[in-house]
């Protein structure tokens, strides 16, 4: 009787960490550089059939960034692909809105590049990082993703965004500013 009143707990315990899991995990002023540095912890984007994608939102200073974490699937092998510099990211919103971002330096796919844990930490994948204005942080902080497009070096990917996803997106830019 003990055991599963033991069980209950600990299961409603991780239950409860899981949808409440997104926080700070830098908020910081750098000893050396002076900066203020603030990170949010990686959370699901998407994940299909297709591609797995983690993000996080990160403020150095008064720069924001989009990081984000990928995998493109093949059947159930992953793919090997680039984004190059300049490359684009554009979110659309379910008012309409399109939101255009810019990778920040080329980038190749590499193992466990993808990955946030030991879950697919020997796939392919990519880390990547795309800079937003003030302006475009906010339409994304007051509005709802729908879809995600990522541009590689062999042509585009679409996702949807979950509803789940889309509110932690949101709630991660809360956090930020």
């Amino acid at each position: 009787m003990r055991y599963n009143f033991f069980y209950s707990i600990m299961i409603s315990i991780l239950f409860l960490n899981n949808f409440y899991s997104q926080k700070l995990t830098e908020n910081k002023i750098d000893e050396f550089t002076k900066q203020s540095i603030q990170k949010t912890s990686w959370e699901t984007l998407f994940s299909t059939m297709k591609g797995t994608s983690y993000f996080r939102i990160s403020k150095i200073d008064n720069i924001l960034f989009i990081q984000l974490k990928f995998r493109l699937n093949d059947g159930f092998e992953t793919k090997s692909f680039s984004i190059e510099k300049d490359q684009e990211l554009m979110f659309k919103t379910k008012e309409g809105e399109i939101i255009t971002l810019k990778n920040l330096k080329s980038t190749v796919t590499c193992v466990g590049c993808g990955a946030i844990s030991f879950n697919a930490s020997q796939a392919l994948g990519i880390e990547v990082s795309y800079q937003m204005s003030e302006e475009q942080f906010n339409v994304l902080k007051n509005s709802f993703l729908e879809k995600i497009r990522i541009y590689t070096d062999v042509d585009y990917k679409e996702f949807e965004i979950k509803k789940k996803n889309a509110l932690l997106f949101t709630d991660s830019l809360k956090l930020i500013h």
